[in-house]
């Protein structure tokens, strides 16, 4: 699992690559928050990804886009990826923008 962080003048972008251990069940992500390090959450956009997360199969893309001018995500955050139908998720500390 891997994730690279890209800033513009507005937003910033998580780019997730994520893989699923053999014998898990395929899931996909539906929901995403970044929370800095006061629980303060950065507004999320509708989280996009390249397909669902199989099982013993190749990683997947995940991106998660939000809005933050310049001068905001510039701390550790943590990013929270999940599923409420089936309760997966993937907690990601540490996440830091250019």
């Amino acid at each position: 699992m891997r994730v690279l962080s890209y800033r513009s003048v507005r937003q910033v972008v998580l780019e997730v690559l994520l893989e699923n251990p053999e014998g898990a069940q395929t899931w996909a992500t539906t929901e995403a928050v970044l929370t800095d390090p006061k629980g303060v959450e950065l507004k999320a956009l509708p989280v996009w990804q390249s397909g669902p997360v199989a099982p013993g199969g190749s990683e997947q893309r995940i991106v998660v886009q939000a809005d933050a001018p310049e001068t905001q995500a510039l701390g550790p955050y943590t990013l929270k990826l999940w599923e409420p139908s089936t309760g997966h998720t993937v907690i990601f500390s540490g996440v830091s923008f250019p």
